[in-house]
């Protein structure tokens, strides 16, 4: 599955637990178990195999979500994972395994993510720079972002791309914004040619 679809498929699921964090006053100490989540998800990927294997039984699979992410007598995760604030993450675990969706495990806590930023107005914001960007540079776009989209706070990650020639491209809510001369002279060929 596409990344794109992969979101789509993982939308519900996050927007429910969104929905249900919200009304219970719990966003914080949900968003702190999906950042556990994620990052046992990252660090055991054999972990999703194991869940999608329909050779071991729902009981099995269930234990081990319980020992990965609950009980403090486990000695192969302990040292490495904070175990969880509150416990609604594991019913959405334990039902991404019973539909055989627990591959969507690492969508969901990236939506749920995103659905929490959006609601305080933080976005993220991807900048392709021909050059390193200095501080005040990086402040100054950071700036001019906030201003062009009305979010309270961009967080803007930099990556350099010397193919750009000269300028910067900044990919934002799918968006991308161009100011690159290999964008201008693409745009410059275009015009040419017709």
């Amino acid at each position: 599955m596409s990344n794109k679809t992969l979101s789509k498929v993982a939308d519900p699921y996050a927007r429910a637990l969104f929905e249900i964090a919200r009304n219970r006053g719990q966003l914080q100490e949900s968003l702190d178990d999906i950042e556990v989540v994620k990052h046992v998800f990252l660090e055991y990927p054999d972990l999703v195999s194991y869940l999608e294997n329909p050779f071991y039984d729902t009981l099995s699979k269930e234990m081990t979500l319980l020992c990965v992410f609950i009980n403090e007598d486990h000695s192969e995760y302990k040292p490495h994972v904070t175990r969880l604030k509150n416990k609604q993450i594991l019913p959405l675990l334990q039902m991404l395994m019973t539909r055989k969706r627990i591959s969507l495990v690492l969508p969901v806590c990236t939506r749920f993510k995103e659905l929490c930023d959006e609601l305080v107005g933080v976005k993220d914001a991807l900048c392709y720079s021909a050059n390193a960007l200095t501080p005040s540079q990086e402040k100054e776009l950071v700036t001019a972002l906030i201003n062009r989209t009305g979010y309270k706070e961009i967080r803007l990650t930099v990556k350099i791309d010397r193919s750009l020639l000269g300028g910067l491209q900044v990919v934002i809510d799918s968006n991308l914004i161009d100011v690159s001369l290999r964008g201008r002279l693409s745009s410059l060929f275009e015009k040419m040619a017709s």
